[in-house]
């Protein structure tokens, strides 16, 4: 079975949420600070590609202007957000990001590199923002598997410690088909063969990169336990698939926030409603 690291992510979170979006398939509706993150990514692949942040600046203000050019075409607005509020906001974190690095010596060996790698009876597949070499504070060099967030709630370090997305990106860094390729929709990083035998010793940190402060989490290392932990994900997904049983997660706040509650049958009460709730009694 192959099955995508974003998959894994949200089924952590709610296993029928990633059955309607990943299996099934059903449109939902975008808002504007998720196009707003497809664009901020598109520019700073280009940054990293480049190290020109005025051209990086530039296309993200011509995606922002047309983001159906990505696909990061909205269907609405939440509150409190403006095109040109947000057109502020992405220049001025990229030209602070380009400032932060000015002082950090690293090599960046990909970005947004899309890879299939396989893991025991299943297939693992997904994109990484953002590869680099870079010294720890101890002097140790280290590969940075680095995830761009624009959310606006910064996790903990033990939250990401564990979070099943990094762990993938991790455990698929450290196979030879990552950096060789695995087919012609997954084809090799440039210098890939060099990077796999000179990285492939190398500890590697997931890192969590909030674009919003312009600050990082590290997000830590990962062992053999870890891996035994995403693999029996990876057979829980396959079991529910083949059962056709997704049971929902209701116990956090993701439904507040989901873009499928009409399928799910769940109804998330109004501020209204709730006042009015408070009033019966």
């Amino acid at each position: 079975m192959r099955v995508s690291a974003s998959m894994l992510g949200v089924w952590m979170t709610c296993p029928l949420q990633a059955r309607f979006q990943y299996v099934d398939q059903l449109p939902r509706e975008i808002n504007a600070k998720t196009a707003f993150g497809s664009c901020i990514h598109h520019a700073l692949h280009v940054y990293n590609t480049t190290n020109d942040v005025e051209e990086a600046v530039k296309e993200f203000r011509r995606v922002w202007n047309e983001p159906e050019s990505i696909g990061a075409a909205f269907t609405y607005w939440p509150k409190y957000t403006s095109f040109g509020g947000l057109m502020n906001a992405g220049c001025e974190i990229l030209r602070e990001y380009d400032a932060k690095l000015q002082w950090e010596k690293r090599r960046v060996l990909g970005t947004e590199h899309k890879f299939l790698v396989p893991f025991g009876a299943h297939e693992i597949t997904g994109f990484v923002d953002l590869l680099e070499t870079k010294k720890s504070k101890r002097g140790i060099e280290t590969l940075r598997v680095i995830d761009y967030k624009s959310h606006s709630k910064q996790p903990f370090s033990p939250q990401l410690r564990v979070n099943i997305q990094f762990t993938a990106y991790v455990y698929a860094s450290m196979q030879p088909e990552f950096w060789l390729g695995n087919g012609p929709d997954f084809p090799a990083m440039p210098n890939g063969e060099f990077y796999w035998e000179t990285h492939k010793d190398m500890p590697r940190r997931a890192i969590w990169y909030h674009l919003m402060t312009n600050k990082e989490v590290d997000a830590g290392d990962r062992d053999d336990n870890d891996f035994m932990r995403l693999y029996r994900v990876a057979c829980e997904v396959e079991r529910a698939l083949d059962h056709e049983v997704f049971v929902p997660n209701i116990s956090g706040d993701s439904c507040t926030f989901c873009s499928y509650t009409d399928p799910c049958g769940l109804h998330i009460p109004t501020e209204e409603e709730l006042r009015d709730q408070e009033t019966a009694f």
